[in-house]
Order: C-alpha cells, then sequence, then structure tokens
C-alpha cells in the first residue's frame, strides 16, 4: 500500500511539473520564447494628423519622438519642443515642455497651442495596426491621432 500511495505521489508531481511548464510556456510565447514585449512607441518619429474637432493648419511639419529612455522631442509645425515622457504598459504622461519661441502664421500659432495642450492631457495611448497612434485622455478618447512617419 505504501508502494502504490508512493507511485500516486509521483505521478501527482509529474503532473503538477509538466502542468508549470505548459502554463510557463504559454506566458513566454512557447518552450524557449520570450515574453510578449508592451506596446511601445519608442524610437519611432510620428506626425500628427487628426485632432478630433479641431483641424490642423499644416501636419507635415508636425512630429514627436519618444527615445526609449522618455526623452521627447518635436515639432508643432512652428515651433520644436523637448521633455521627457513616462509610460507604463500603455499609460502615458509627458512632462511640461520646454518650446522654442519663433512667431508663426496665426494658424500655425494656433495648432501649436492646440498640440502641446492635448499633449498635457494625454493618459495613455494606443497602437493602431503597426503605422497608427492614438494619444488618450483620462476616459480613453483620442486627442490626438498620429502616422509614423515615412523615413
Amino acid at each position: 500500500m505504501i508502494r502504490r500511495t508512493s507511485a500516486v505521489w509521483r505521478r501527482s508531481l509529474v503532473a503538477m511539473a509538466l502542468a508549470a511548464t505548459a502554463v510557463s510556456c504559454a506566458h513566454t510565447g512557447g518552450a524557449g520564447g520570450t515574453a510578449e514585449p508592451e506596446p511601445s512607441l519608442s524610437g519611432t518619429t510620428w506626425r500628427f494628423y487628426d485632432m478630433g474637432q479641431d483641424t490642423l493648419a499644416d501636419p507635415s511639419k508636425t512630429e514627436l519622438r519618444i527615445d526609449p529612455d522618455g526623452k521627447v522631442s518635436g515639432s508643432t509645425g512652428c515651433n520644436r519642443f523637448t521633455g521627457t515622457a513616462t509610460m507604463v504598459g500603455t499609460s502615458l504622461s509627458f512632462s511640461p515642455f520646454a518650446t522654442t519661441r519663433m512667431l508663426c502664421d496665426p494658424g500655425l500659432m494656433r495648432q501649436e497651442s492646440l498640440i502641446l495642450t492635448a499633449l498635457q492631457s494625454v493618459k495613455s495611448f494606443a497602437l493602431v495596426e503597426s503605422d497608427r497612434l492614438n494619444l488618450l485622455d483620462a476616459t480613453g478618447q483620442p486627442l490626438l491621432r498620429l502616422v509614423r512617419a515615412k523615413t
């Protein structure tokens, strides 16, 4: 009887080990694989193309770049800006930006104000396919839509 209990015990241990291995493989993408990376928008230059209710005067000269170390740089189409980003998962926030102070035509000045104000309200992001980025407010609504810049 002790021998039979011992055999059952060994089978239970083997079954638990196999289950743990299966769970581990499923989490890492398969045996020897690595975990799926978190969504990332860093290391890419993005161009603003939509601000919902507001119209961009000239989106062709706009850009946003977030480096892997969190440094942010970009252009509103008029002036350049720099700052930092904090990303955790899909949460995203920006520090206040330092900007150049060139005077541009009124349409570009309004565009700049809208972009910089919207960036300060960003709480998260969503990547759409591989070439679109939505910057979202606290309720998950898009504030700004961007497209991956052609290199």
